[in-house]
């Protein structure tokens, strides 16, 4: 662990030490001041008279005198005090500090030549967030030319493709938008619900999309009274959906279902107004 730490403190460390060595020399001051007569203090030192003959009047300190905001770091689950450290790291990045940590004891070499293998809740949870951190970006941005690929392949058309194209990048960009205006945090449970927008927020723009051209670009306030229901109807069956995940008991089923509605509404929303907004400035 050398290098992840700049202190660490024991239970210890907040007692006075070497009392037992000083007790022999602070036995015979307890005696000595209770001889001295406080008419023959000073007024101006009576306090740090009385101050001293309360101090060495104090029994030694023990665990039952410490607070709660200070013992409550040393206390094991079955309620043992005393055999927990308090560490401060050098770098106050908690995840960088959690893979360093967590690499440093997977894998402890002994001086007698034995290796331990270590693991538990913080080597696992390190796994699965470093996994997270890989394989999200991966999954994401395989995802997202997938979905660019297939409009490509269905619409034949650079017109319809930059409009859905578009209207799909930014219902996302407004996505992340509200998720962080609503502090909600990507997570390996959640991330999932940026695959899935994808597929399903460009179904909604292709259809109002298809609907235009049909129709003709002389009629786009008429093809978007067609299809522009249809759309938000199809939205709202997902919508409520994944708001039924939100007062989920489990916090990641819940920001899941969050975030997956927000790029829902992000998306139908961008979709209603942005594909018949370019096909207007094409027409004008």
């Amino acid at each position: 662990l050398k290098g992840l730490m700049w202190q660490c403190h024991s239970i210890a460390d907040f007692y006075p030490r070497d009392m037992a060595r000083h007790a022999p020399l602070i036995a015979p001051l307890r005696p000595a001041l209770d001889a001295v007569d406080e008419s023959d203090v000073a007024p101006a030192d009576r306090t740090d008279f009385e101050d001293l003959r309360r101090a060495l009047a104090q029994p030694p300190p023990t665990d039952a005198d410490l607070p709660p905001t200070l013992s409550s770091y040393f206390v094991e689950r079955d309620g043992t005090l005393g055999n927990l450290a308090f560490v401060g790291p050098r770098n106050e990045h908690i995840e960088d500090n959690l893979y360093k940590f967590t690499d440093a004891i997977r894998t402890i070499h002994l001086a007698n030549g034995k290796t331990i293998h270590s693991s538990g809740e913080l080597v696992v949870f390190a796994d699965v967030l470093r996994a997270m951190r890989r394989d999200a970006l991966i999954l994401t941005t395989a995802a997202a030319l997938l979905v660019m690929l297939v409009l490509a392949i269905v619409t034949r058309n650079a017109g319809s493709f930059l409009r859905v194209g578009s209207a799909l990048v930014a219902g996302v960009l407004v996505m992340f938008g509200v998720a962080v205006l609503l502090h909600q945090k990507l997570n390996f449970f959640n991330f999932v619900a940026l695959p899935t927008t994808f597929g399903i927020g460009i179904d909604y723009a292709i259809n109002i999309e298809e609907r235009i051209r049909q129709r003709g670009r002389r009629y786009i306030a008429e093809a978007l009274a067609e299809s522009g229901p249809a759309v938000v109807l199809a939205s709202l069956t997902s919508i409520l959906g994944y708001a039924s995940l939100i007062p989920a008991g489990s916090q990641a089923l819940s920001s899941f279902g969050m975030l997956a509605m927000i790029g829902e509404v992000t998306c139908v929303l961008v979709a209603i107004i942005l594909v018949p907004a370019l096909w207007a400035l094409r027409r004008r």
